[in-house]
């Protein structure tokens, strides 16, 4: 269940035009908070045998993919754009046979009606209405990193690491968490990130050297993807001086990330990672990123819910995972444990959304000026200069 594959068709394929036109013919701009598609859960139920190969290329060999309806030229896994400006682009796919894809729409709880309670429809493809709010940010007191102002209150948690090839170290988290140009700093228990040796509990971390935060109201055709990052340049930190670390984490590639594939992330204020499962593509979310009222859309990300079916109403994440990273669960046989999915930015009472990490490498790779950096979750060894 290629998550490519969703990709194509909402910004690339046939339900473009539905997003980018149509879409009002179904709700009004200002009750939806948010659209995602994924495929149908009977044709997931009917196909999900298939996805307990051991790894992906496993599938991608023993699984014809073609009874799908997908035709894809040049197809090989791992594929990653190099393309650092623009957002991260999709296999072509014909539609001869299309599989069967289910449109969400969250309606906002304080707008519903019964006008949203039966299912319609789009050139075949099922559009169903639920009412979810507009998602959060994930702020707490307590949590790994704050900045020095404090404006908004904000607190989150470092996904990683970037090491460009000049010695410099950045660490990465969502924008929202810190602010523009500010100085960062450390807070809690811990004095270590993994096994990187951070400077003491409440001391200074560094400073915020690239910054961005996605506009009140983007525009899902424009190319280049809407992002909530930041990277923090860290001070007293030569990653040359470290030649036996481990090796970079490896950047999952979008083009083989999977409906139903199970992940982890591990937000600082927790003792041991959250596992969830990977729910649909999020064509646009309503997200109050800086808790200030204010709705800004994020777009073409990936939504997270719990492994298993719930018996309350509970977000997969909480308040301080902002930033967390997302990546393979550890008993995951699909690959090795330590490979990067993305960014979680939030949450509603559907579930988390995180950005893609082949997004965050993307942009990262273009602001620090470095095409072969390595990213990682740990470093050995004290990184005093």
């Amino acid at each position: 269940m290629f998550i490519d594959y969703l990709r194509y068709v909402a910004f690339n394929g046939y339900l473009r035009s539905f997003f980018e036109e149509r879409l009002s013919d179904y709700v009004e701009a200002e009750v939806t908070t948010g659209q995602h598609l994924r495929f149908a859960p009977p044709y997931v139920h009917r196909h999900l045998p298939y996805l307990r190969y051991p790894d992906v290329e496993g599938l991608l060999h023993y699984y014809n993919y073609y009874d799908l309806g997908f035709r894809i030229e040049h197809w090989f896994p791992g594929f990653i754009t190099k393309e650092l400006s623009n957002r991260p682009v999709t296999f072509t796919y014909d539609d001869y046979d299309r599989p069967d894809l289910e449109v969400i729409i969250d309606v906002d709880p304080k707008r519903w009606s019964d006008r949203y309670i039966e299912r319609r429809n789009y050139e075949g493809t099922t559009i169903v209405y639920r009412p979810v709010s507009a998602a959060k940010a994930h702020w707490r007191s307590g949590d790994r990193i704050f900045p020095e102002s404090n404006v908004h209150a904000g607190h989150g948690t470092i996904c990683g690491l970037f090491c460009a090839s000049n010695g410099d170290c950045f660490a990465l988290t969502c924008g929202h968490v810190v602010n523009n140009a500010s100085q960062v700093f450390i807070e809690g228990t811990r004095r270590k990130f993994w096994k990187l040796q951070l400077p003491s509990t409440g001391r200074r971390l560094g400073d915020v050297r690239h910054f961005t935060l996605c506009d009140k109201s983007p525009n899902l055709t424009m190319q280049e993807q809407q992002l909530d990052a930041a990277l923090i340049k860290i001070e007293g930190v030569d990653c040359r001086k470290h030649e036996d670390r481990p090796l970079s984490t490896s950047v999952r590639s979008i083009s083989t990330l999977l409906q139903e594939e199970i992940v982890s992330f591990h937000g600082s204020v927790r003792r041991r990672d959250t596992v969830a499962r990977v729910l649909s593509l999020t064509v646009k979310k309503s997200i109050d990123l800086l808790n200030d009222g204010i709705l800004r859309d994020v777009g073409d990300v990936i939504m997270l819910g719990h492994p298993a079916r719930q018996y309350f109403v509970q977000s997969v994440s909480r308040p301080g995972d902002s930033g967390a990273a997302v990546r393979l669960a550890p008993d995951s046989k699909n690959a090795k444990w330590g490979e990067w999915h993305g960014m979680i930015l939030g949450s509603d009472e559907a579930g988390a959304y995180a950005t893609h990490a082949e997004h965050l490498w993307a942009w990262a790779s273009k602001k620090i000026g470095d095409p072969e950096m390595d990213f990682a979750f740990e470093l050995e060894g004290p990184l005093n200069s």
